[in-house]
């Protein structure tokens, strides 16, 4: 017998993940191709079928369109492929991601128990669903006619690379905070004094709720696409408070480049030190710190309003904690101010279920909530801060609302974000018995037999009730008001919230502030004058009289308040 033929050949089994010796059984396909594939048994065969395809199908792929592609539809196939792309090492690989054989999901297969996931791993799942979803977004975006799937492939390729890298640190965003209010050339060991544990706290708060604007999940860093989109939609002046710095290393007046090293040898003589000159006193960049606006938000309204129109030129008209929480007050407070103005309104978000008669009337004046609440960001206390800014002085509106393409409408907290107003829908801002709305159509003023008698809330819109205790905030990501919604790829959300603080700050000068003034004595002037009034005989149907011709309230009050 001849030696080469008396060698035994021994073949492994191309069974999925089997290590016994292969018999004489081969894959009848594979004979056909003229390939060589030995199994062990029929049943090892059988259960490697569907993994043993995927490698298979891969050698027949054809850089030239079959003829069933061939159709009289005016799609068709585009040759050749691009070439394989590539993931960085950096990012975690799966087991499938070399021959596409998923073996740590296939022992799953069958089972009928269902793993409990821990708090990490719910939070992991959260992640990865809610990173999916964005890239399909972003997939979805690009489909048209005309364009390949190969192209879309390189979309979502470099869409989920893009997830995993990150280019912000949460401390690189507060250490832009401080550096806002240092004027150029001005000395920062001034401002560092009054760093404390407090503001420090504050501080933190505020970073926590520009990075969530990022992105909705703890992590190290900012996604560059997030980065791209949402920083010249919210925050387009969040760098600016560099500048100062740079500046300060730059053109320092303390940094001498042509001193030396005093030498023994030297016959030069050391001049005693000059003595340095005390810097003047810093003017205050908040004459008053609100319940809401503090030197930290202050830093945060400058992030998206140039720093020359709020730093030493914001004045507090109204504050509900000292005015008291009434139209009426809001009214004489804030509508002589004859300037630009910013709105501030925190408060709580409601439960679901309202507690209590005034919660639940709340509840029943708006139209049945379709969205759920916003996220809450690192506030787990429920927490809201919302903002307008108006360019036009205030004023009772009716028919027509005010402001201009100019206003603003954005939240503070938990997320920041700012909504640019729409050339489209003029709804900017309404002030009426009703309360105080922004992208809300103006109220009816007499309710019109079969609509609802509900308040009539816009896509993206901020509403105060007529007593000023309960606030509504809507998100309708479809847009189509007053306000365009959110740059990010957000959700529809709506925030209902009890009101604990309001306060609305004047922006302008000394000019603006005399003009109030001047206007406040002519109102005094004319009140006392209605109180002086002699009236006849008949003194009803002369306070009557007056009322009709406007010279008296008609609840007695002075000025035409709305009392």
């Amino acid at each position: 017998m001849d030696q080469a033929a008396a060698t035994v050949v021994t073949r492994r089994c191309i069974g999925l993940d089997c290590q016994n010796k292969a018999g004489s059984l081969q894959c009848p396909t594979c004979l056909k191709l003229g390939k060589e594939s030995f199994f062990c048994s029929q049943d090892c065969f059988k259960r490697s079928w569907v993994g043993y395809l995927v490698p298979f199908r891969h050698t027949k792929q054809s850089t030239k369109p079959t003829r069933r592609a061939t159709s009289i539809l005016s799609l068709r196939p585009v040759y050749p492929l691009s070439p394989k792309r590539s993931v960085p090492a950096s990012i975690p690989h799966p087991d499938y991601a070399n021959d596409g054989i998923p073996r740590s999901e296939r022992k799953f297969v069958g089972r009928n128990n269902i793993k409990i996931l821990d708090k990490k791993e719910q939070d992991g799942m959260r992640k990865a669903c809610r990173l999916g979803r964005e890239v399909l977004d972003i997939a979805a975006k690009e489909v048209r006619p005309g364009v390949t799937t190969d192209y879309i492939d390189e979309i979502v390729h470099k869409a989920s690379l893009e997830r995993n890298h990150s280019v912000i640190h949460h401390h690189s965003t507060m250490f832009t905070f401080p550096n806002r209010s240092a004027p150029r050339q001005d000395n920062l060991a001034r401002h560092a004094e009054s760093l404390t544990e407090r503001r420090l706290t504050g501080l933190r708060r505020v970073a926590d709720s520009i990075l969530w604007s990022f992105t909705p999940e703890e992590n190290a860093g900012i996604f560059y696409s997030s980065f791209n989109t949402i920083i010249p939609a919210s925050l387009p002046f969040l760098f600016d408070g560099l500048n100062p710095l740079f500046e300060h290393f730059l053109f320092s007046k303390n940094i001498d480049l042509s001193r030396r090293k005093p030498s023994s040898s030297s016959g030069l003589q050391s001049h005693p030190p000059s003595q340095a000159v005390p810097d003047a006193p810093l003017e205050p960049l908040l004459t008053t710190q609100g319940e809401i606006l503090d030197l930290n938000v202050l830093s945060q309204l400058s992030f998206f309003m140039k720093r020359n129109t709020l730093f030493r030129r914001l004045r507090l008209l109204y504050s509900g904690g000292d005015a008291g929480f009434s139209m009426g007050s809001f009214e004489q407070k804030v509508f002589n101010w004859r300037a630009p103005s910013i709105l501030l309104v925190a408060g709580t978000r409601l439960p679901s279920i309202p507690k209590g008669g005034r919660e639940r009337a709340f509840a029943d004046s708006l139209p049945p909530k379709r969205f759920l609440d916003g996220a809450t960001g690192n506030n787990k206390a429920g927490r809201v801060v919302f903002g307008v800014y108006l360019n036009v002085p205030w004023k009772q509106t009716y028919k027509r609302a005010m402001g201009d393409s100019s206003t603003l409408l954005f939240q503070l907290e938990p997320i920041h974000e700012v909504f640019h107003a729409s050339l489209v829908n003029t709804d900017y801002a309404t002030f009426a018995k009703s309360g105080i709305s922004f992208g809300s159509p103006p109220p009816r003023p007499k309710p019109v037999s079969g609509l609802s008698s509900h308040t009539t809330l816009g896509p993206v819109s901020l509403m105060l009730d007529e007593s000023l205790g309960y606030g509504v905030f809507t998100h309708d990501a479809g847009g189509g008001g007053a306000f365009h919604p959110s740059q990010s790829p957000r959700y529809d959300w709506q925030d209902r919230f009890e009101i604990e603080s309001l306060e609305v700050w004047g922006r302008g000068g000394d000019e603006e502030a005399e003009k109030q003034r001047a206007a406040w004595a002519w109102e005094e002037r004319e009140a006392a004058a209605r109180r002086n009034i002699q009236l006849g005989k008949d003194v009803e149907a002369d306070r009557a009289l007056l009322e009709m011709a406007g010279l008296l309230g008609n609840h007695g009050a002075s000025g035409g308040s709305m009392g």
